[in-house]
């Protein structure tokens, strides 16, 4: 929930516009006028929502003091959560694993257990994707068309250091596309893979590990 402006005070806040969609604040026209937007605990707590919206989100506890540019916990809030929403990249997540409890405190006050954990795994979820675990190993899957020529293949995302492995399982529908697999190792790289089948082209899956 949230006041429009312009319809809790039609003649005394300015219509709605590009700028402000539910309208905006406006001055009384002169000494003694009465059609400037009145100051009222609605409007104020309206705002005040917000913020305190934002710390409990957080789960910061206000302290009883005046919010600065150099002290806000409305901003240590605001970031927490934008902290706590956002996939973490492998360089992050491993640098927020090694940083133990304390610094992460410290720095983000009290984040919610839940959002700390579920995003130290940064990824997505898809049948071609990726999933970087707390340690910085990364486990990337994918299925891919058959081919005879070694093609190369796209990991979802580039290792940033290295491919341990990559493994192949047949992915077609029927028994008759079903194929053998020959590896050339020497074309794998930390962006992609080929393989050359031995028998007739097939769909494939693939699992690769690495960091």
């Amino acid at each position: 929930m949230a006041i429009k402006l312009a319809e809790r005070y039609p003649t005394r806040a300015s219509d709605p516009s590009l700028a402000y969609p539910t309208g905006s604040f406006k001055n009384k026209s002169a000494p003694g006028a009465v059609d400037g937007t009145p100051l009222e605990k609605d409007w104020a707590n309206d705002f005040l929502g917000f913020r305190d919206a934002l710390l409990d989100a957080a789960e910061i506890v206000a302290n009883g003091d005046i919010d600065t540019a150099q002290a806000s916990q409305t901003f240590d809030a605001l970031t927490a959560y934008i902290a706590a929403s956002s996939p973490q990249t492998p360089s992050q997540t491993q640098a927020v694993w090694n940083a133990g409890e304390s610094t992460v405190e410290s720095k983000i006050s009290s984040l919610k257990l839940q959002s700390k954990v579920l995003n130290m795994f940064g990824g997505t979820v898809d049948e071609n994707d990726y999933t970087v675990l707390p340690n910085g190993m990364i486990i990337q899957i994918g299925n891919t068309l058959g081919s005879s020529t070694a093609a190369p293949i796209s990991f979802p995302i580039s290792f940033p250091n290295n491919c341990f492995i990559v493994m192949l399982t047949d992915h077609s529908t029927t028994n008759a596309s079903t194929a053998a697999i020959a590896w050339d190792y020497e074309s794998r790289s930390l962006s992609n893979y080929r393989y050359r089948e031995g028998g007739a082209a097939g769909n494939h899956s693939f699992l690769a590990i690495g960091n």
